[in-house]
């Protein structure tokens, strides 16, 4: 997990104002859960929603049968990565890819970029 310093002042972002401070950070994970952070597609800025994972069922691990040893173990699953949900783009993907922010091209569809306007609290 990053850590809440991890967040960078970014008064230039869609939904920053100029009148507050603003503190982002584009990945996966939120950075902190000491702030109020609200997330919205790094790529084009439209909002996000998380669904759950189809594999997993949005447990965020799945079960096998370890046939040698006849236990039951619990592995991280491969399609959330332990998430239990990802997070999706509410624009159609043909939008999202064709109107990237500026500087934003290279970032991929549905990645969450986290934003606060409350300040770091350490």
């Amino acid at each position: 997990m990053t850590k809440p310093n991890d967040a960078t002042e970014n008064s230039d972002a869609k939904h920053c104002s100029t009148a507050r401070q603003c503190w982002t950070h584009i990945g996966r994970e939120q950075p902190d859960y000491k702030r109020n952070w609200d997330c919205q597609c790094a790529r084009c800025g439209s909002s996000l929603d998380f669904e759950l994972c189809d594999h997993c069922g949005g447990d965020g691990f799945y079960e096998e049968e370890d046939c040698e040893f006849c236990d039951t173990f619990y592995d991280q699953c491969p399609g959330c990565r332990g998430a239990c949900s990802f997070p999706v783009c509410l624009s159609s993907h043909e939008y999202c890819e064709a109107n990237p922010l500026e500087g934003r091209e290279s970032i991929e569809s549905g990645t969450p970029e986290w934003f606060t306007f409350d300040p770091p609290n350490d």
